[in-house]
C-alpha cells in the first residue's frame, strides 16, 4: 500500500484488526511505461506501480508469470469496457486519474498482458478462458 493514501487514515479503518498492511514508496526503477515502481518480491514478479487519480495513494500490481503480466489495476477504471473508452473512475476528478487510465490502456495492448479492474463483473470468464 502507498504511504500516500495512509495520510488521511480511509484504508485501515476498514480492515481487520490483524491485518497490518505495510506502506512503501515507489522507489525502484521504471517498470514498462510506468515511472517508478515497487519490487515486492525479490524475483521482481511482484511489482507495485503507481496508478494516482483515484484516490491519494492508489497503486496497481502486476502479477508476471511465464506466460503473462496480470495487472490489478484497482479502481483506474470501472471494467474492461470504461477502459476502452478511456473512463476513469474517480473520486478525485482530475488529470491525473485520465492519464493513469491512458498508460493502463497502453500497457494493455501488450499481447500477453491481462487487466483486472476490481469493479468487472467479467474477471471470472476473463481468468476462466485464460486457464482453459
Amino acid at each position: 500500500m502507498s504511504s500516500k493514501g495512509e495520510g488521511l487514515g480511509y484504508f485501515k479503518k476498514h480492515l481487520p484488526e490483524w491485518l497490518q498492511p505495510e506502506t512503501f514508496e515507489f522507489t525502484n526503477e521504471k517498470e514498462d511505461i510506468f515511472i517508478s515502481s515497487k519490487k515486492l518480491v525479490e524475483d521482481g514478479s511482484i511489482i507495485a506501480v503507481p496508478m494516482p487519480g483515484h484516490s491519494i495513494g492508489h497503486t496497481a500490481y502486476i502479477i508476471k508469470s511465464k506466460e503473462r503480466r496480470y495487472i490489478f489495476s484497482g479502481d483506474t477504471t470501472f471494467n474492461g469496457n470504461t477502459l476502452q473508452a478511456r473512463i476513469p473512475f474517480v473520486i478525485l476528478n482530475n488529470a491525473e486519474s485520465e492519464e493513469s487510465v491512458r498508460k493502463l490502456w497502453k500497457y494493455a495492448q501488450s499481447s500477453n498482458v491481462v487487466v483486472l479492474c476490481s469493479h468487472d463483473p467479467q474477471i471470472s470468464t476473463k481468468l476462466e478462458s485464460i486457464t482453459s
